[in-house]
């Protein structure tokens, strides 16, 4: 085998592996680094209504202390935009949406999670009689999905009795236990690249999956190398110096370039008939 044989193959193999780190991040293109110090904002809209929506938005799709007026860009925006149009009251909760880059995905998603769990407390005092929609997308869907086991096993920061639904659209912990409505046609079921989540408890019946069926991060069988590539992306972090792929992983994944790039495709531009399915789901 040539040099220059050998490098087109471990230059596939790394735009792979950079294909699944993005496709994580929930976009095409990385964000800014983060603003540390910075703590979590909320942006209001509609006050208090009988149900108000509290969207988690997915990697590099948020930061923390970002101006309330500024448009927001992916499918939790795209929900909030559809849940306003019927009047109903709504929050955008943002977080250092910056996995892979000033921190691991895993440490983005802990401090995404208090900031999130603050957020749900404080909207559950600030309107005592309304109940509480739950949406995530792709990195904002796992933190909602833990927040929705925290809540249904009594340890949340909401009572179930408050929470009305929980939407999580291309989360990498899909899987059977979710039971909520709405299933078919929309709903893959299939296995998130994290794995799936064992069960949500006593709300069980109120936590509805959405998944682009070949979307690698909920529906994982689609490329098989993506649960062993995402087992170390979620540690990787490139200004942290942090990353854990050697020439081993990229050869064992070059195979499947071709369908992580259609995965990603799936992943950012494919969930336009779930946006609204779960809007149909909050306001009925």
């Amino acid at each position: 085998m040539t040099t220059r044989s050998v490098s087109r193959r471990v230059f596939t193999a790394a735009a792979a592996a950079l294909t699944t780190v993005a496709a994580f991040a929930a976009v095409p293109t990385p964000a800014a680094s983060a603003q540390p110090g910075i703590a979590g904002s909320v942006e209001r809209f509609g006050g208090c209504t009988s149900t108000v929506t509290a969207a988690v938005p997915g990697g590099a799709q948020s930061l923390a202390g970002i101006p309330e007026a500024l448009p927001m860009i992916g499918y939790s925006a795209d929900v909030v935009r559809g849940v306003r149009a019927r009047g109903q009251a709504t929050r955008t909760i943002h977080y250092n949406a910056t996995p892979f880059l000033a921190s691991t995905y895993q440490e983005s998603t802990r401090k995404g999670r208090v900031e999130v769990e603050r957020a749900l407390s404080n909207l559950a005092n600030e309107c005592p009689n309304s109940r509480i929609a739950l949406v995530g997308y792709s990195q904002g869907a796992d933190i909602a999905a833990q927040i929705a086991v925290a809540i249904g096993e009594g340890r949340g920061p909401i009572p179930a009795d408050r929470l009305k639904q929980v939407i999580l659209l291309a989360s990498p912990y899909n899987g059977p236990a979710s039971q909520g409505p709405g299933s078919a046609p929309v709903e893959t079921r299939g296995t998130g690249v994290l794995g799936a989540m064992p069960s949500y408890g006593s709300i069980a019946g109120k936590v509805t999956d959405l998944c682009v069926r070949g979307d690698m991060i909920c529906d994982s069988a689609a490329v098989p190398a993506s649960t062993s590539v995402a087992g170390r992306a979620v540690t990787m972090s490139l200004i942290g110096g942090t990353m854990q792929f050697d020439a081993g992983d990229f050869f064992a994944i070059a195979a499947s370039t071709p369908a992580m790039i259609n995965s990603h495709m799936l992943h950012v531009g494919g969930y336009g008939h779930q946006v609204g399915h779960a809007v149909n789901l909050i306001t009925s």
